[in-house]
C-alpha cells in the first residue's frame, strides 16, 4: 500500500485523539506506518493559525485609525487588525444608530479572490453588523472601500497607526498643527488647528450650504493611550462643537468627527502642517455640491510658481450639470493665519473659483474648501513629484489602484493600468445596491500627468478623466456616468495587494529520506512549526486540503498531535 504525505500549515478547529508516539520539544514526532511496501512524501506548506479559518489576515495587520463617513453616518476610532481575519476596538466615537456615542467594535475580515478584503463590524449597543468591502495600498499601510451591506451610501477610510512609541500615546503625541478639511451632506469646512499638549486654538473657514465665515476658537482636549483623542472648541462665531478622532501614521495624519449642536456631524482628515509654501506641480481634485444644485468635481495638473500665480491644464470633469474640460489661471496668496487663499479662473467659466487651503506635508499636499460661496466643495492638492524632471506617459500609469468614490454614488474601484493604454478592473458600487461589476477600458495619459479614458461595465458606460499625483503612487479622477447623469469623485492608491500565494515555510527535516521501502518503516519528523498540519492519502494519490491530517501543535514542555479522517 502506498501512502503519501502533504504537510499543510492552516486550521482546524477540531481535536481528535490518535495512536501516536511524542517526544519533548527538540526530539522526533514518531508516527510508525505499519506494512509499508513503498513511502511517497510530498510537501505542501502554507502558512497557518490555531483558530478559524483565515484568508489574506496578513494582508491588513496591526493598528489603524478608521474614519467612516457618508449619509448621516460618521464613526472614526483607532481598530486592531491580528493578521489573523480577526479585528478589534475600543473608543470608537460617531453616530450609531441615530445616536452621538462611544463604543467598542468586535468583527471578522478575510480576502475575496479579487483582492479585495470584506470586513464586518460589530459594534456593542447595535444589533445588526455593518460591513465594509476595501482595497489595501500602500503595502498595507491604507486601505479605502464602502459600506457593501446596503444600509447606507458611506466610505471607509482605514491608515496604519505607524508610532514608534513604546508606551501608548499622550497629549503631547497630537502636538503640532493641522490643515483639516472636513465634508457632509450640507457643509464643508476647512479647520487649521494647533494642539500644544494641552489645550488648542485655530480657525474655522466654514461653509454652511454656501454662507462662507471665518471662526477663531480655542478648546481643550485629551489622549487616549490607542491614540484616539476627544475635546471641545467654542467660538463666538458659532456653537460649541465636541470631537473625536484618531491619530494615525504617528504623528503626522488625524482623521476625527465633530458634531455642531444641532446641525450636523461632518468627517475630517487632516496632515501635519510644516509649512505655507506651494511650488511646482500638483495634481487637483476638487469634490463638492455646487449651492444651486448639481455636483462639482474637477481634477487637473496645476503648476504654482513660487511667487503668486498659477496656471492648470487640462481641467477635467463636472461643475454645475456640465462634464467639459478646459483649462485655467489664477492667482494665490498666504494669508496672515498661515492659510492660502487659492483664485482660479476657468476659460469657459465667467465668474472665478476661490478656494482656501491649508499646506502640510512639506509643501507636498494642501487641504481646503471652496471660499466663494457657490460650493460647498472640498479641493485637494498633492504634489507631482515626477514633474517637470520626467513627463508622464502611458507607461507611467501602469499598476493597480484602489480608489474610493464619493458623489451621485459611493463607489469603490479596483482598476488596474497595463501601461499600454488598456485597463480593466472591478466596481464594487453602492448606488441603492451593491454590486461587484467587472469592466474594461482604455485610456490615454498627457505628458503633465493628467489622463481620461473610458470603460464599459455590465451597467453603462463611464468617461474617466484624472490626474497622476506623487509620481505613479496616487492617482485622482472623476468619471460620469452616461445616461445617468451623476459625477464621482475618487481618491486612489496603488498599489492593491494581490492575492499571495500560499506563503512557504522551511519544510521539517523527514527521517529516513523520501523514497520507496520494501519493510515497516518509522517515519520520524523534526523541527514541525507549531501548527502544522499533515495531510495524508493511503491510495497514492497527492493530498489536499481535504484530505484526512495530522495537526502538530507544540508549547515550551509539550506537543500535542491531532487528527482528523
Amino acid at each position: 500500500m502506498d501512502n503519501a504525505f502533504s504537510h499543510v500549515l492552516r486550521a482546524s478547529p477540531q481535536y481528535f485523539g490518535r495512536n501516536l508516539k511524542m517526544k519533548a520539544t527538540g526530539e522526533t514526532l514518531l508516527k510508525t506506518i505499519a506494512r509499508v511496501s513503498s513511502i511517497a512524501v510530498m510537501l505542501l506548506l502554507v502558512s497557518a493559525v490555531c483558530s478559524a479559518a483565515c484568508t489574506g489576515g496578513s494582508v491588513l495587520s496591526g493598528y489603524y485609525g478608521m474614519l467612516v463617513g457618508g449619509n448621516g453616518k460618521y464613526l472614526t476610532g483607532a481598530v486592531h487588525f491580528d493578521g489573523n481575519c480577526n479585528v478589534s476596538g475600543s473608543n470608537i466615537t460617531g453616530t450609531l444608530g441615530g445616536s452621538y456615542v462611544t463604543t467598542s467594535v468586535s468583527g471578522t475580515y478575510g480576502q475575496n479572490s479579487d483582492s479585495t478584503v470584506n470586513i464586518t463590524l460589530n459594534f456593542a449597543g447595535q444589533s445588526a453588523a455593518q460591513t465594509y468591502i476595501v482595497g489595501v495600498s500602500e503595502s498595507g499601510n491604507k486601505a479605502r472601500g464602502v459600506e457593501s451591506d446596503g444600509t447606507v451610501g458611506a466610505t471607509i477610510d482605514l491608515t496604519s497607526q505607524l508610532t514608534t512609541l513604546t508606551g501608548g500615546y499622550t497629549a503631547s503625541s497630537l502636538n503640532g498643527t493641522y490643515a483639516v478639511s472636513c465634508l457632509s451632506d450640507g457643509a464643508a469646512d476647512l479647520n487649521y488647528v494647533t494642539f500644544n499638549g494641552s489645550g488648542l486654538t485655530g480657525i474655522d473657514v466654514y461653509d454652511q450650504s454656501g454662507t462662507v465665515n471665518t471662526a477663531n476658537y480655542s478648546g481643550n482636549y485629551s489622549v487616549n493611550s490607542d491614540g484616539t483623542f476627544s475635546g471641545v472648541l467654542t467660538s463666538s462665531g458659532f456653537t460649541q462643537y465636541s470631537f473625536n478622532g484618531v491619530i494615525d501614521n504617528g504623528q503626522t495624519q488625524i482623521e476625527y468627527i465633530y458634531e455642531d449642536a444641532g446641525s450636523g456631524v461632518l468627517a475630517c482628515t487632516g496632515k501635519q502642517s510644516t509649512t505655507t509654501n506651494l511650488q511646482g506641480y500638483y495634481g487637483m481634485v476638487v469634490d463638492g455640491f455646487q449651492v444651486s444644485g448639481g455636483g462639482k468635481y474637477l481634477s487637473a495638473s496645476v503648476y504654482f510658481n513660487g511667487a503668486g500665480s498659477l496656471t492648470a491644464t487640462n481641467v477635467q470633469g463636472g461643475s454645475g450639470s456640465t462634464y467639459t474640460t478646459t483649462t485655467g489661471t489664477g492667482t494665490y496668496v498666504v494669508n496672515s493665519n498661515n492659510t492660502v487663499t487659492i483664485t482660479l479662473n476657468l476659460a469657459n467659466q465667467s465668474t472665478a473659483q476661490t478656494y482656501v487651503v491649508g499646506v502640510a506635508e512639506g509643501g507636498n499636499e494642501a487641504l481646503g474648501v471652496e471660499y466663494d460661496g457657490s460650493a460647498y466643495a472640498t479641493i485637494d492638492l498633492q504634489s507631482q513629484l515626477q514633474l517637470p524632471a520626467t513627463k508622464y506617459n502611458l507607461a507611467s500609469l501602469n499598476g493597480t489602484y484602489s480608489a474610493s468614490c464619493g458623489g451621485s454614488e459611493v463607489d469603490l474601484n479596483y482598476v488596474t493600468f497595463n501601461g499600454n493604454g488598456s485597463l480593466t478592473g472591478v466596481d464594487a458600487y453602492y448606488n441603492g445596491s451593491y454590486g461587484d461589476s467587472p469592466y474594461t477600458g482604455t485610456y490615454t495619459v498627457n505628458s503633465d500627468g493628467t489622463f481620461s479614458g473610458s470603460f464599459a461595465g455590465s451597467y453603462s458606460v463611464f468617461t474617466m478623466t484624472g490626474v497622476i499625483d506623487n509620481g505613479t503612487s496616487e492617482i485622482e479622477f472623476t468619471y460620469d456616468e452616461s445616461g445617468v447623469g451623476g459625477i464621482v469623485g475618487c481618491i486612489g492608491e496603488s498599489t492593491y495587494v494581490p492575492p499571495p500565494a500560499t506563503p512557504t515555510v522551511a519544510p521539517p527535516a523527514l527521517s529516513p529520506a523520501p523514497g520507496a521501502y520494501s519493510s515497516t518503516a518509522t517515519v520520524s519528523l523534526s523541527d514541525v512549526a507549531s501548527g502544522s498540519v499533515i495531510h495524508y492519502t493511503t491510495n497514492g494519490s497527492t493530498p489536499t486540503v481535504n484530505s484526512p491530517f495530522w495537526w502538530w501543535s507544540k508549547s515550551p514542555k509539550s506537543g500535542h498531535c491531532r487528527s482528523e479522517n
